[in-house]
């Protein structure tokens, strides 16, 4: 698609906010139309606020929600912290200032634009008017069973959409997973009395892709990121029980997901290296200004974190203390010293405001 057929797929979009689209067209300079939009958006409150007394709550709201979602692009301040702006993206694509050289977005943009300025001037088809009123113009018993036949609807249409998926009690995967069991347990001399004995798995942790390969199909991009991980020595480990969720076919889409918990992508191994190499602090859940004493982690007034081992049997790539992390899990790790664990609890017993402890390291088994 050429910059002149996105900008018009862009132009397209804003259609149904003529004076958006006008905007847009007025000016090359961001800052003018930024304002102008802003100005566009009040005004357009102000009168959904003041004059729209006839438009069905549930839309109003939605109407609300888009503006205020559109402000959001708008705002300099979320720019800067995505790195990114899409108003200048606009502005640049509508008048050629980033000549032929403009990134192609996804169809998927267009769409989720098209759908914001629907929202932003109330052309949202979500609901179903008739629908809607019935249950508003009853009352007590009758208005109770039109919202529950709704909401019946509406759970067979997503029950419709989720059965789409597989899930893990699925027979054909519950059936996949116990061949892969088996080959695991081939693998490593095992039986199935040691399958459930959480000492044999954490005995067998898989912490190289080698290994990985002999147990499961690995992508080449896969074993590239996990061979950059332990090369860097950044956390990598995954139990045997973790690998036999895995298909074990190149072209099964299915456990996307939980590949992606537990086997890094090369772009976190660079981030991660980045971050590292350049002295930033990768601790963005800030562990370091929320400890008041070993061990213990406090964000909310009645619940702490208890952290004996800093560590798993299986590192999850998301983890948000992987910057503390030096490996996955060994068979000798002693964990936090008995003194420094004592203390720790006696730390929360002093402290009465605290009503819930979760015990974290070594979870995903």
């Amino acid at each position: 698609m050429s910059r002149e057929d996105l900008k018009t797929k862009l132009l397209e979009v804003f259609e149904a906010a003529p004076r958006l689209r006008d905007i847009l067209l007025s000016s090359d300079d961001v800052h003018f139309v930024r304002s102008e939009m802003r100005n566009y958006l009040y005004n357009e409150l102000m009168v959904r606020y003041d004059r729209d007394r006839d438009m069905h709550p549930l839309i109003w709201v939605a109407v609300r929600s888009a503006m205020a979602a559109f402000e959001n692009i708008l705002s300099r301040r979320n720019e800067r912290m995505a790195g990114f702006s899409l108003l200048q993206y606009c502005v640049d694509l509508v008048h050629g200032t980033s000549g032929d050289q403009v990134e192609h977005p996804a169809p998927g943009f267009f769409a989720e634009m098209q759908h914001l300025v629907w929202g932003i001037t109330g052309h949202i088809s979500i609901y179903d008017d008739s629908e809607v009123t019935d249950c508003f113009v009853s009352e007590g018993r009758e208005a109770a069973e039109i919202r529950s036949r709704d909401l019946s609807e509406m759970a067979a249409g997503i029950h419709g959409l989720v059965e789409r998926y597989t899930w893990g009690m699925d027979e054909e995967v519950v059936e996949t997973r116990e061949r892969n069991k088996q080959r695991i347990m081939d693998y490593f001399g095992g039986n199935d009395e040691d399958w459930n004995d959480w000492r044999w798995q954490v005995r067998h942790v898989i912490r190289d892709a080698d290994t990985l390969k002999d147990l499961v199909y690995v992508s080449a991009e896969e074993e590239e990121a996990v061979r950059e991980a332990r090369k860097h020595h950044v956390p990598f480990g995954i139990t045997p029980y973790y690998v036999s969720l895995m298909d074990n076919e190149p072209d099964s889409t299915r456990d996307r997901t939980v590949r992606a918990q537990v086997i890094p992508s090369r772009f976190y191994v660079e981030s991660f290296l980045r971050s590292r190499n350049e002295g930033q602090s990768m601790d963005f859940m800030l562990e370091r200004d929320t400890s008041p004493i070993d061990g213990i982690t406090r964000r909310y007034p009645m619940i702490v974190i208890l952290k004996p081992i800093v560590t798993c049997p299986q590192i999850c790539v998301y983890c948000q203390r992987n910057w503390e992390i030096d490996d996955v899990w060994q068979p000798s790790e002693k964990g936090m010293p008995r003194k420094a664990l004592d203390k720790a609890v006696q730390w929360i017993e002093k402290t009465k405001e605290i009503r819930e402890v979760l015990v974290t390291g070594g979870d995903p088994l």
